[in-house]
């Protein structure tokens, strides 16, 4: 990738976590069920402006009704950058607590749970959510019995955890149930 295309890297890192989010509800089938979203979510967020409701929230959209109960209640927040430097979140500042700050207040916004994906070059693909999020999650579908998921539990409220092994992890349909029933 030439030097200076971080909107192009942006691009592609959406349409794999697109595609990654598709396989984990289909079972890993190619059929594309989420794409990056309008102007990745430029489109929602001008409409919102304007009191108009749009499913093109965030920068992951769905694009078939068997995905609709995902982004329904989920606002995803996709971010690649060269290197990430999760420390500085400890500090209050950086570019991980700015991306979780704007994530957290659009997905507000459109009143859906915020869920920032991230990752640096040669590392792993983070996500994160709010400690209030998480607990749901938790009392739901038990996390805290796998200890092979990584999470880091911060001073805003958040929980940083694996990506990938999350979805590997936990099945799709057991993750629509804990969202129609608790959230």
């Amino acid at each position: 990738m030439k030097s200076g295309g971080g909107k192009e890297k942006g691009s592609s890192f959406e349409r794999v976590i697109s595609r990654m989010l598709s396989k984990w509800i289909t079972g890993n089938s190619k059929e594309e069920l989420f794409w990056r979203s309008a102007g990745s979510g430029a489109q929602a967020t001008i409409g919102r402006k304007k009191g108009i409701k749009s499913n093109q929230d965030g920068d992951i959209s769905s694009t078939s009704v068997k995905s609709h109960w995902l982004t329904k209640k989920m606002y995803f927040e996709c971010k690649t950058y060269k290197t990430i430097n999760i420390i500085s979140f400890f500090h209050l500042r950086g570019e991980v607590h700015s991306w979780w700050h704007k994530c957290d207040k659009e997905a507000k916004e459109c009143r859906k749970y915020p869920f920032l994906i991230f990752k640096g070059n040669r590392t792993i693909t983070y996500a994160m959510v709010s400690r209030v999020f998480w607990g749901k999650m938790d009392s739901y579908l038990g996390l805290k019995n796998f200890d092979h998921i990584k999470i880091y539990i911060m001073g805003d409220g958040v929980v940083i955890f694996d990506f990938v092994e999350f979805i590997d992890y936990y099945d799709a349909k057991v993750f629509k149930s804990f969202l129609e029933e608790s959230c």
